[in-house]
């Protein structure tokens, strides 16, 4: 094998690797896999794993959280972030356990949910954001606000109002604000017990 072939191997992985060991299709095929090269390593039993439609793990094994999370943000696309109970994790609150990631993506933008993502389209994406390494996430009020309309109990609605203002990260100026802009359409009773 020349060096150049064994570069040409390796920057898959580098470019996964700064992005949780997540890479597309997309990325591969610019890293310069042929369609067949992404196939063999994604069948049975092979060295990486499909997380999403086009979507890739470059390892096997169980993923982790933020691999999960890099995944999401990959389909969603650029310009996507992570909210609801999946920023508030990030953001330290302490959440109910679930296995979704909700992502805002831009209202013009045609992807749906798939898997374990669930797609936010939305003329009011953040203009700001909170990140850690290369996942970014919605400030506190927008995650908050995005998260309580799925839930189902008021005590944990309180605690994640709660927790958002008691560990100083939004008001609930902030609150209110990001309650009144957001869609009423939405089902579940946790909008109208933050009110």
């Amino acid at each position: 094998m020349t060096t150049k072939e064994r570069r040409g191997r390796a920057a898959p992985e580098r470019l996964a690797a700064s992005q949780y060991g997540v890479i597309t299709r997309a990325e591969a095929k610019l890293c310069g896999l042929t369609p067949r090269m992404l196939e063999h390593r994604i069948r049975p039993a092979g060295p990486w794993q499909r997380l999403l439609p086009g979507v890739y793990l470059t390892q096997s094994g169980e993923p982790s959280r933020d691999q999960l999370l890099m995944a999401a943000l990959r389909y969603a696309g650029d310009g996507s972030m992570v909210t609801g109970l999946a920023a508030l994790r990030r953001h330290e609150i302490s959440v109910p356990a679930t296995q979704v990631v909700d992502v805002l993506v831009p209202h013009a933008r045609r992807r749906s949910s798939r898997g374990f993502v669930v797609v936010h389209r939305t003329i009011r994406l953040p203009q700001t954001y909170w990140a850690d390494g290369p996942i970014k996430y919605a400030p506190p009020a927008r995650a908050v606000a995005d998260a309580v309309p799925r839930l189902d109990r008021f005590d944990d609605v309180r605690a994640i109002a709660a927790g958002a203002v008691q560990k100083g990260l939004c008001t609930v100026a902030d609150l209110a604000t990001e309650l009144a802009l957001g869609p009423r359409r939405e089902a579940g009773c946790g909008r109208c017990w933050v009110r």
